[in-house]
């Protein structure tokens, strides 16, 4: 697994794999578990609590918890040691996950980067660089171990373009194993010269510490900076937000967003971004206004004499009945056709029911 999967998730598997074990049994075979067995398992994992929060498992970390156990058994029936997985029969939880829709203003990130500006230097050995950080972040969506591994010679200055790289000789994979390339406009290229200017001699990375080693952690550092610019508490993954969520904010296709954050599908992007469009429903809506004065001239304003009123079922003693404003906005002048086929209907029905 550890060949063909990032650090991150195998680390998430082997505390996955501890609960199975504890759960089934370390003597309980692939063969002996059933369907049964792994609905009990769910049902045990929505009994326990967030290490950190204190509050019930979500469904979505059970989900992915049942994803893991799932493929583990896929795999044994693919080496022959299993007929059929017992996790076919068993289904995910409904997901219960939240949008996250934090991200910084305009406003907000020229604040960040000021703030940091005017405060660099305060303690040497800490993360310094967030002025150029922060503009490549929000003008490129990178992940945060993204950002940290980049290097000078993943960068087309000739093309403007940036390339995230596949890198497992220094410890870095790309999310999913996907690589991909991210055009840079010029707010972007002016933080690589500015960062250009402290390259460390003897290494590419774009930030690194005071030897050219690449940072393992600068999450204190950001939540210093955001301490200081009166900012909520958050992670340093919402740079990754913020880039998404202007795009989406200044109409660019869900699709173009995708590519561009290395996401596997539009849906997972939908479900960040599709409601910061701009009038994304309301503007669907004001395309039928063009029909408006074609409708209104063509709807009647009163509903035409029958001898049978076609919305109450009773004999319509009165010539002509004036519409009402909402039956004016939803009459056809079929209606009146419908009642009589449903009258004639309604009597051959009676006479059957004689006979």
């Amino acid at each position: 697994m550890e060949a063909n999967r990032s650090s991150s998730y195998t680390k998430v598997v082997k505390q996955f794999s501890e609960k199975w074990l504890a759960f089934f049994g370390a003597e309980t075979l692939t063969t002996a578990m059933t369907a049964r067995m792994i609905q009990r398992y769910t049902i045990a994992r929505k009994r326990d609590r967030c290490r950190i929060k204190g509050t019930p498992v979500a469904n979505a970390t059970v989900n992915r918890d049942l994803a893991a156990l799932k493929h583990m058994l896929h795999k044994a029936e693919i080496w022959g040691y299993l007929e059929i997985s017992p996790g076919r029969r068993v289904e995910k939880l409904r997901d219960d996950s939240s949008v996250r829709t934090h991200y910084y203003t305009e406003e907000q990130l020229k604040l960040l980067v000021s703030t940091a500006a005017a405060t660099r230097g305060a303690h040497p050995l800490n993360f310094n660089d967030w002025p150029e950080f922060i503009v490549l972040a929000a003008n490129t969506g990178l992940r945060c171990r993204e950002m940290l591994f980049l290097e000078f010679s993943d960068i087309d200055r000739t093309a403007a373009v940036l390339h995230v790289r596949y890198k497992k000789q220094k410890g870095f994979v790309p999310k999913g194993r996907r690589e991909r390339r991210i055009p840079l406009n010029v707010p972007a290229m002016y933080a690589l010269e500015s960062i250009l200017q402290k390259k460390h001699p003897a290494s590419d990375f774009i930030f690194h510490q005071i030897d050219g080693t690449p940072w393992k952690s600068i999450l204190e550092s950001f939540r210093s900076l955001l301490k200081r610019c009166g900012l909520q508490r958050s992670g340093v993954h919402v740079r990754r937000h913020t880039f998404g969520a202007h795009l989406a904010q200044k109409g660019v296709d869900m699709a173009v967003i995708r590519d561009l954050l290395g996401h596997h599908s539009v849906t997972l992007t939908e479900k960040y971004y599709a409601h910061l469009v701009p009038g994304n429903l309301s503007s669907a809506v004001e395309k039928l206004q063009s029909s408006e004065l074609f409708i209104k001239n063509l709807l009647p304003k009163t509903l035409p004499k029958t001898d049978f009123a076609p919305f109450s079922g009773t004999p319509n003693g009165g010539s002509q009945v004036s519409l009402t404003g909402s039956f004016e906005r939803c009459y056809v002048p079929e209606v009146a056709l419908l009642a009589g086929v449903a009258k004639l209907a309604y009597a051959a029905d009676s006479k059957s029911a004689g006979t």
